[in-house]
C-alpha cells in the first residue's frame, strides 16, 4: 500500500470541508426533517438508520456484519 503524501496547506483546504460537510449536512437535514415530520414518523425513520447502514455497507461495499 502506498502512502500519498501532500502539503498540510491541500490537506486542509480538501479534506477539511469534506470532513465537516459529511457531519453538518447531515445533522442539518436530520432538524429541518424534525420541524416538518410527525415526532412518531421521524423517530421510526431515525430508528431505521443503524439498519439502514448497515445494509448499505453490505451491498455497496462488500462488508460483513461479523
Amino acid at each position: 500500500m502506498q502512502i500519498l503524501h501532500c502539503s498540510p496547506l491541500l490537506f486542509y483546504r480538501l479534506v477539511s470541508p469534506s470532513a465537516i460537510l459529511s457531519t453538518a449536512l447531515p445533522y442539518s437535514l436530520e432538524m429541518m426533517a424534525l420541524t416538518r415530520l410527525p415526532a412518531k414518523t421521524f423517530s421510526t425513520l431515525m430508528s431505521m438508520e443503524p439498519a439502514i447502514a448497515a445494509l448499505s455497507g453490505i451491498l455497496f461495499l462488500g462488508e460483513h456484519l461479523f
